[in-house]
């Protein structure tokens, strides 16, 4: 009767309790730590320019999970900007909710030669590596401060009829609509000085509708465009009776955000005259925040994400107080409606000086920590799923053993149930009932064996999938 129940608790072991174990692990497992999971890292944005002063990073936190990224919010970052001295740079802050911080910090020395930056977040690394710097331009004289940072102004392409020659510059470089800059007209002859200047436009507006060109031959207009489109017609007659037009399309950014042009106490606050200034972003569309980079000749300065609310006018704005260091001498904004500033309304404003036409200088991806993040992510899971492999190889090997065990269980209880029901039987009728009930039993426990390891492979392979 023991033997019976011995037999019944390895079948009952063998054929229901391990098998269940083993597949309900598994799932937790494939569930729960071997799940793939979303890969958190961190993008530095930046200027690869060798500087002193202060350097601007733009961070981005990125959740990647089966290939599609989305903004990540982080908390306790910390970015370090190492050269071969040691630390030079060091920040710390937390993201935005579009999963971007403005890493803002000052240097502790001129920063040359390769630096390594690195980012973090409550001890684990989301993002680093080393990058070679450029040098800064040489600037030859302040009156001419070289590309990309700002140039002087650009003349607009026009056909010029008549006596009298003339030429179109946008102080600022640019215009975006609905908002007034100014226009300077240069009028070219042997007595410019005096000329009397007539514009119209379509697609906009523009005053003074009459001016007379000073003694040097400039005359300046201050024109709002209303369409993306705008065509400026210019007649031009001179003292002696001279005359000349001039017809061009003005330079409009569609989709750009407009920089109010700074007042002579914020000029001189760019230039170390007094505090820092602040700068006021307008976007004629709906957006909640604009992003904002300074740049000088020691590369990105100064960033911000601006958030952007209803004005009075029914626009977007929003202001903020840049910081900009000692000994910049030429300044420039570039401001766009995403934080990568590549699309196509994204705009470069000129600073310091404030007039001239600035190019743009995109930011660009420094360091990139999500390959490295994906890969940590793959070793955990693969990790998780390889303890789940050993377990379920240990089970498959396990309930062989228990499998044989039932086996010669079930054959001795057999044989001896046989031995007990043949005692009427002759001697060799009892030795051929005996010799059949051990009839090919190491045939049949193999094929059953060779079935069972083929589900527990089945399993296997769930737990190591991916």
């Amino acid at each position: 009767m023991a033997e019976l129940s011995y037999t019944g608790m390895l079948g009952r072991l063998a054929t229901t309790v391990l098998p269940a174990v083993t597949i309900g692990v598994t799932a937790i497992v494939l569930l729960g730590p071997g799940r793939p999971r979303a890969a958190i890292g961190a993008r530095v944005w930046g200027l690869p320019v060798a500087g002193e002063g202060a350097v601007a990073y733009r961070i981005e936190g990125v959740r990647r999970l089966l290939g599609v990224d989305d903004a990540a919010l982080l908390r306790g970052l910390r970015l370090e900007v190492r050269d071969a001295e040691g630390v030079a740079a060091a920040w710390s802050g937390d993201t935005s909710a579009d999963g971007i911080a403005e890493a803002v910090a000052r240097l502790s020395r001129p920063l040359r030669g390769p630096v390594h930056l690195r980012v973090e977040s409550a001890g684990e690394v989301l993002g680093e590596g080393r990058i070679a710097l450029e040098e800064p331009p040489t600037i030859a004289s302040p009156k001419t401060p070289p590309k990309p940072i700002t140039s002087t102004t650009t003349k607009i392409p026009g056909n010029t009829k008549g006596e009298v020659s003339a030429s179109v510059e946008v102080v600022r470089g640019v215009l975006i609509a609905p908002f007034e800059d100014a226009i300077r007209i240069s009028i070219a002859g042997k007595t410019p000085g005096g000329a009397i200047l007539e514009p119209s436009i379509i697609g906009g507006e523009i005053r003074p509708a009459r001016a007379k060109a000073d003694p040097d031959g400039h005359a300046t207009f201050y024109t709002k465009p209303l369409a993306h489109m705008v065509e400026l017609s210019l007649a031009v007659t001179a003292e002696g009776g001279e005359r000349g037009t001039w017809e061009g399309i003005l330079p409009v950014v569609p989709g750009g955000i407009w920089i109010e042009p700074l007042q002579k106490s914020d000029a001189s606050s760019l230039a170390g005259e007094s505090p820092s200034p602040e700068i006021r972003v307008v976007s004629p569309a709906p957006r909640s925040r604009a992003y904002l980079s300074i740049l000088s000749e020691q590369g990105r300065v100064f960033g911000a994400v601006i958030p952007l609310a209803p004005d009075s006018a029914g626009y977007s704005s929003g202001r903020v107080k840049i910081e900009i260091p000692a000994g910049a001498r030429t300044l420039k904004a570039v401001v766009a409606g995403d934080p990568f500033e590549q699309g196509a309304g994204t705009v470069a404003w000129p600073l310091l000086p404030p007039e001239g036409t600035a190019e743009i200088q995109r930011i660009e991806v420094l360091i990139d920590g999500l390959p490295a993040a994906e890969s940590r992510e793959r070793a955990r899971a693969s990790a998780a799923r390889r303890a789940a492999a050993f377990l379920v190889g240990a089970a498959a090997v396990v309930e062989v053993l228990l499998l044989l065990l039932r086996s010669r269980a079930s054959q001795r209880a057999l044989e001896k149930h046989l031995a007990g029901a043949s005692e009427n039987l002759s001697a060799a009728d009892t030795r051929n009932l005996l010799a059949s009930a051990r009839d090919q039993p190491v045939l049949w426990t193999l094929a059953l064996s060779a079935i069972v390891a083929l589900g527990f492979a089945l399993v296997l392979a769930f737990a190591t999938l991916g």
